[in-house]
């Protein structure tokens, strides 16, 4: 075998194991099917409150019944976080810790439901509401986009499911860990999943972890039905190629006009504070 016939093989298999890659990784970064999930068009018709709309004060602090209320005035989506306590009951907030927002410097998961109660938010009236209280509030009036926050091994899915099952609203769920969509890919597959992300490079996670987050390719173990992108992410090509296969892009968090314009155009929604949108 003469050299350029040695080189010209080895070129062939370089090519035939870059387009294995190129195979495997668009596998992984499909997302799931929209035909097998409850409709969820509603979720791309109005913005998005971002932990409802409040406004950083006392009078009307985020993930409480008075910024959801003003949300709902507003027949804006909103946008809240669950976790589950100590005594297995499920809460409306943001934080793993209650300190930024109540003072108090405990984790959610080691609170009993008659502590979390006892809290004020930012020293105001308002207290840490449970999902019931909070879809009792909603009753179907606007859309809830629900962040699962610590899955804790899928203890948050089993007991927010029970509730959410009752509830005869539009909901969908998206969660940051992949394992999370997987739960309800497995066990409530009618539910629309959304994948939450952000460039992952940055972090101290391992390269492969963070290469295969940041650019979705995670979509694998989850499956989701749409996307939910931290604004500066609508530039990957990953994210535009999904858009293309169906799967809507919400971009988070828009804070002001700027970014809103910037982004208004490349997205199908936005998850939004500190704005007045139509």
């Amino acid at each position: 075998m003469l050299w350029y016939e040695i080189l010209l093989l080895i070129i062939a298999i370089l090519l035939f194991f870059v387009l294995l890659i190129a195979v495997i990784l668009f596998i992984m970064l499909l997302p799931g099917s929209r035909k097998k999930v409850k409709n969820f068009d509603w979720l791309l018709a109005r913005p998005i409150a971002h932990r409802g709309y409040h406004n950083g004060q006392k009078d009307c602090p985020e993930n409480s019944k008075a910024a959801y209320q003003k949300a709902i005035d507003r027949n804006y989506n909103i946008e809240i976080d669950i976790h589950v306590t100590l005594d297995n009951q499920i809460v409306v907030f943001h934080d793993d810790n209650v300190e930024r927002m109540t003072g108090v410097n405990k984790l959610i998961k080691d609170m009993t439901l008659e502590e979390i109660k006892q809290l004020r938010l930012q020293g105001g009236e308002e207290s840490i509401m449970t999902l019931p209280e909070f879809l009792d509030l909603v009753h179907d009036q606007v859309g809830v986009l629900i962040e699962f926050k610590n899955s804790q091994g899928g203890k948050l899915e089993k007991y927010a499911w029970p509730i959410l099952e009752k509830y005869n609203g539009r909901w969908v769920m998206q969660a940051f860990q992949p394992d999370s969509l997987k739960w309800f890919k497995q066990n409530q597959p009618s539910i629309p999943r959304g994948q939450l992300c952000f460039n992952y490079m940055e972090t101290k996670n391992p390269w492969l972890r963070k290469f295969l987050y940041t650019y979705l390719f995670s979509n694998f173990i989850g499956r989701p039905n749409f996307i939910s992108y931290n604004w500066p992410g609508c530039k990957y090509k990953t994210i535009k190629l999904l858009r293309k296969m169906h799967a809507p892009l919400l971009v988070w968090t828009v804070q002001n006009e700027e970014v809103y314009n910037q982004v208004k155009d490349k997205c199908d929604n936005v998850i939004f504070e500190n704005l007045e949108l139509k």
